[in-house]
């Protein structure tokens, strides 16, 4: 229901209510990584880096191969000086990227 509000909000651009119908959604099933990947969108949109990643940061816990919760992310970590950290991240997207293209089949 909060996820679904979330989304409606979102096309109406209220950002700020569907971020919080969102986070509803998130506190009512923790494993909801899509609430957790809008709510980092929302806030890397607006410059909210830190809560940008703990959003992607969770989705990653629950998602571990989401390849694009781990651009925001690094993104973010980068916007608030965590280098060494965006370097981390990068270093495992680029081993899940290797890891799929290794699994991917030949032509």
């Amino acid at each position: 229901l909060y996820f679904t509000l979330g989304n409606v909000l979102l096309l109406q651009k209220r950002f700020r209510a569907a971020h919080k119908a969102f986070h509803k959604a998130a506190e009512l099933k923790p494993d909801h990584a899509q609430a957790f990947y809008n709510m980092g969108l929302i806030d890397s949109t607006f410059g909210v880096y830190n809560r940008c990643v703990a959003s992607f940061t969770r989705v990653i816990e629950l998602e571990p191969e989401n390849r694009e919760a781990y651009a925001y992310l690094i993104d973010a970590l980068l916007a608030t000086g965590r280098n060494q950290e965006a370097d981390q991240a990068q270093k495992r997207l680029k081993a899940i990227e290797a890891a799929r293209a290794a699994s991917a089949p030949q032509r």
